[in-house]
């Protein structure tokens, strides 16, 4: 039986504290589209998550965008199902992402935390 996938990727956001109220409010739309494109296009569900009873995965995944543009360290912030080799391979897929244009404060390039929410749902 062959398996369909679909993979949605909603806007992204990113957490501040009361403090920073004068940071940027999110990536610019182009960015958030290169990352999203960047996602639907290389992450692979993994065989063990088609052969598992697993229908819908959401996963919150939090990152850093440096000063030059590249997503550092990326985190599965929280999942609803269980799958490590799907957590894996959303890992190294954001990892790959291309570079975006960082976030800027007193016009100084600066590393701001991102959120992006992730679902696949397997039918």
């Amino acid at each position: 039986m062959k398996k369909g996938i679909l993979i949605l990727i909603s806007s992204m956001c990113f957490q501040l504290s009361a403090q920073e109220t004068s940071l940027p409010t999110q990536i610019s739309i182009d960015d958030a589209q290169k990352i999203r494109r960047h996602l639907a296009l290389n992450y692979r569900i993994p065989t063990a998550a088609i052969n598992d009873s697993i229908k819908i995965i959401n996963y919150n995944i939090t990152f850093t965008i440096n000063e030059e543009g590249r997503i550092i360290n990326p985190k599965i912030a929280n999942n609803e199902n269980s799958c490590t080799p799907c957590e894996k391979e959303l890992l190294r897929v954001i990892k790959n992402a291309p570079t975006v244009t960082p976030a800027i404060l007193n016009d100084q390039k600066i590393k701001l935390l991102y959120s992006l929410p992730f679902k696949i749902t397997l039918d």
